[in-house]
């Protein structure tokens, strides 16, 4: 599949409660040291291919439930989510909060919660804030240089429906 890691083998350690992943080697920079590397521009055609790669998963009955910026490995010209085993995920820390779409606590995980992260993972990397709530009318007139007018405007569209939408029509 594209952009994802591919997992070899699952255990698990019924003694340990834990599992174990057998996996390819995915190479690359975590998002945020990609886009220091590289420059912005390259969000556009990371955010294609890793919109490809969730649409290949969700497309199989799966969410990933742990997108944010240390999942996300780029390259150059690639890019890749890594972090995905179809096995229960909690959020390690407070900073993987801000890339948690914010009604996954009372409607569960959900493909829109899986967007929402992506987005948050891709517009906090560019623009270095701590929330989506936090982003100006300005940083948004800003990512339109790297991630182009009608793909910011889409992404402005799906977060403003998805906060207006009863959870029932998601």
């Amino acid at each position: 599949p594209p952009a994802l890691e591919r997992v070899f083998e699952v255990e698990q350690s019924i003694s340990l409660d834990c599992y174990y992943l057998s996996r390819a080697w995915v190479a690359g920079l975590p998002l945020y040291d990609a886009i220091q590397e590289y420059g912005a521009d390259c969000c556009r055609d990371y955010l294609k291919r890793l919109l490809v790669g969730l649409q290949y998963l969700h497309r199989q009955g799966l969410v990933h439930r742990s997108i944010n910026p240390r999942n996300i490995i780029c390259g150059e010209r690639t890019a890749a989510m890594i972090g995905f085993s179809g096995l229960p995920t909690k959020v390690f820390s407070s900073h993987d909060l801000a890339y948690v779409d914010p009604q996954v606590g009372e409607f569960g995980w959900s493909p829109e919660s899986d967007l929402y992260s992506l987005f948050a993972s891709i517009l906090l990397s560019v623009t270095g804030e701590d929330s989506i709530s936090a982003l100006s009318e300005r940083q948004f007139d800003s990512l339109r240089s790297s991630l182009g007018d009608s793909t910011v405007e889409k992404i402005r569209s799906f977060l403003t429906v998805l906060y207006s939408c009863p959870p029932s029509k998601k």
